[in-house]
């Protein structure tokens, strides 16, 4: 778990991924809801990195795959916004996979699905080239 304290001895598995996040050109957020809220385990990961200067300025955009929910993605944009995150607004996709039994194969094959994703990602990739 984070703690500020460690910071300075921080574990190793945390200096991994800052430096997998420092080396990405841009990072993919997608997570579930739980009670209006995003799980303490991507929140936990993501105040490793406040400290730090890995996630200045890195594009970042924001997958929802289960819409309505929406109290997790303006969470998500208020951490990624107060940790300096470049947001990809134009890139955020909502995929409505509630409900559904989907593996990724039958996700790839959904026209629409696949489409809002190939789209979303397509315009990620040119905010990153910009």
């Amino acid at each position: 778990h984070f703690n500020p304290d460690l910071e300075e001895d921080e574990p190793a598995a945390v200096t991994a991924f800052r430096d997998l996040v420092r080396e990405a050109d841009g990072l993919i957020l997608c997570s579930p809801e739980y009670a209006h809220g995003v799980p303490g385990v991507l929140k936990n990961a993501l105040d490793w990195l406040v400290g730090g200067s890995e996630f200045v300025g890195k594009p970042v955009v924001l997958f929802n795959a289960t819409p309505p929910a929406t109290y997790a993605q303006a969470s998500l944009t208020e951490t990624v916004t107060v940790m300096s995150g470049r947001l990809v607004r134009e890139a955020y996709v909502e995929v409505p996979l509630r409900g559904k039994s989907l593996d990724e194969k039958a996700i790839a094959a959904h026209p629409e699905i696949s489409a809002a994703v190939r789209a979303g990602l397509a315009a990620f990739a040119r905010a990153i080239r910009e």
